[in-house]
């Protein structure tokens, strides 16, 4: 065993210290700016040569910032209601591009709106012994997101939650367009259909109170998201600067600004694009707490899809562990391939432009999401060592055997 159990005592020590130590860490604050330095400091403890990517963003747009945006062009769309219905759908319009762009498509088309701050990634390089053939990229994120209330009360069912709300806002234009088409340009007007806009209204009350709630201002320590996945790769790096690869070469840190929407990644990818031309991307996400480990294929919430071979050669790997360890009569963490159908991950950053890339997700079987995200309980206790552990196994073996396949091209 590679992630013997010294191995995983130190990923959750690392996770107990930054928590207690540093605390909750919202996207480029200084707590976050705190947990970047620790970071650092342990990759300078084996790797060759460490880095930090400089950036700056606009943290408060995304999601907070944003939802609440979109909110007031809702809140004028019934304002505009009773002077023209044509103002209500144009008031909706905006809300939903808006509020699509930012946290569907990721086009920071809001972002001016909001304070500009700085952040950065921190990164360091674990060389081969020969030259490098094949570069992995490795990390979490530093950063810890708003208590998010309706998520450990209604978990897979949040998906529907947030339809509801929609669908209850959706009554209004609607409602406008019918008036607009029975009364035209006319300003001012009240007709019979005008008596259904207290039932548009009621949509919309329940729309606000869903989204309003959706958030806190309270930061959680992300403990499982996502210092379990800067733990995990830390835990890799460590061991292959003891038994280094022959040809592949890894890049071992964490992404600053991840849960204001992949910012940190995304200023990597830009600022290394020629130098990773011939890499693979694995990104441990959320992954101290769950009864399976999940190797995600796409994003569905950002439309992107995942390398499809990378994705198979790990499941194989993966596979090829719980063989093994059920032989043994021991246990491993299953791990299948799947599809993330709410939220992202910093490799959608990577894979948005190209490059070959996944995740790895710890997930309950109960009902495929996360066991913990997002909220309060969030901490250092919800980690499980053994999952922690599988995940770095598997990541390991997997360079391992890349390794073996690019040493006989030699």
């Amino acid at each position: 065993m590679k992630c013997d159990d010294t191995c995983r005592d130190y990923m959750y020590n690392f996770i107990k210290r930054v928590c207690e130590e540093i605390g909750p860490r919202s996207s480029a604050t200084q707590k976050e700016h705190e947990g970047l330095k620790l970071i650092e400091g342990e990759l300078k403890t084996f790797a060759d040569d460490t880095f930090r990517d400089d950036f700056e963003c606009h943290p408060g747009a995304y999601p907070k910032g944003n939802a609440y945006l979109a909110l007031t062009f809702i809140l004028a769309a019934h304002v505009g209601y009773f002077i023209q219905p044509i103002f209500t759908l144009v008031f909706v319009a905006l809300g939903i591009l808006s509020f699509f762009a930012e946290l569907f498509l990721m086009k920071e088309a809001v972002d001016f709106l909001f304070p500009k701050k700085r952040s950065w990634n921190v990164f360091g390089k674990v060389k081969p012994t020969n030259e490098t053939r094949k570069i992995i990229i490795m990390g979490g994120h530093s950063d810890s997101a708003y208590s998010f209330p309706w998520y450990p009360k209604y978990r897979n069912k949040i998906v529907r939650l947030t339809y509801s709300a929609i669908a209850g806002i959706v009554i209004l234009p609607v409602l406008a367009s019918i008036k607009l088409f029975n009364v035209g340009f006319s300003f001012f007007s009240w007709t019979f259909i005008d008596w259904f806009y207290f039932i548009a209204l009621g949509g919309s009350i329940w729309g606000y109170y869903v989204l309003l709630n959706y958030f806190t201002s309270e930061v959680v320590d992300g403990a499982n998201d996502n210092l379990s996945g800067v733990a995990v790769s830390l835990a890799v790096g460590k061991y292959l600067a003891q038994h280094r690869p022959n040809y592949v070469e890894t890049w071992i840190g964490a992404f600053g600004c991840e849960e204001c929407g992949q910012r940190g990644s995304k200023a990597f990818v830009k600022a290394h694009a020629n130098e990773i031309q011939n890499s693979y991307t694995l990104i441990p996400e959320s992954i101290g707490s769950g009864d399976f480990i999940a190797i995600i294929k796409r994003e569905s919430m950002c439309f992107t899809d995942h390398s499809k071979p990378l994705v198979e050669k790990i499941e194989k790997v993966a596979r090829s562990l719980l063989i093994g360890a059920t032989f043994k009569g021991k246990k491993f963490t299953p791990a299948v391939s799947g599809n993330q159908p709410y939220a992202d991950t910093d490799a959608m950053r990577f894979s948005e432009k190209g490059f070959e890339a996944t995740a790895f997700l710890g997930l309950s079987k109960e009902d495929h999401f996360p066991v913990v995200w997002h909220e309060k309980a969030d901490t250092y206790t919800c980690i499980n060592k053994k999952i922690i552990g599988d995940v770095a196994e598997i990541i390991l073996q997997f360079i391992i055997n890349l390794d073996e396949e690019l040493a006989k091209e030699s």
